[in-house]
């Protein structure tokens, strides 16, 4: 029977082999119809950004804040991660429902 340290030592020596653990950051997604279109604004850490608009990726790289996308007929689902220089994951998803 293992003890509790020997539990924690392989817990983290399994979590270690799957690419360690990482805090996550705070960020914000907020999604504007702006006629026919969607302004998608990021805030939030600075790093790698892959922005995903109904299931496909619209963008990725980093720098970038403020997105224009199509706007679906239906609701819109989008969603961006941001991955830091230090390996911290941020992730944000908002649903646009519209009238249409």
């Amino acid at each position: 029977m293992l003890g509790r340290r020997a539990l924690a030592v392989l817990a983290a020596s399994i979590l270690a082999g799957c690419g360690g653990v990482h805090a996550a950051t705070r960020c914000s997604l907020e999604l504007q119809p702006a006629g026919g279109r969607i302004k998608a604004s990021f805030s939030g850490t600075d790093g790698e950004l892959v922005l995903v608009h109904e299931g496909h990726v619209k963008w990725r790289g980093t720098g970038k804040r403020v997105f224009w996308l199509d706007d679906y007929r239906g609701a819109d689902t989008v969603m961006v991660r941001v991955t830091a220089p230090d390996g911290k994951v941020c992730s944000a998803q908002r649903t646009l429902r519209n009238n249409y």
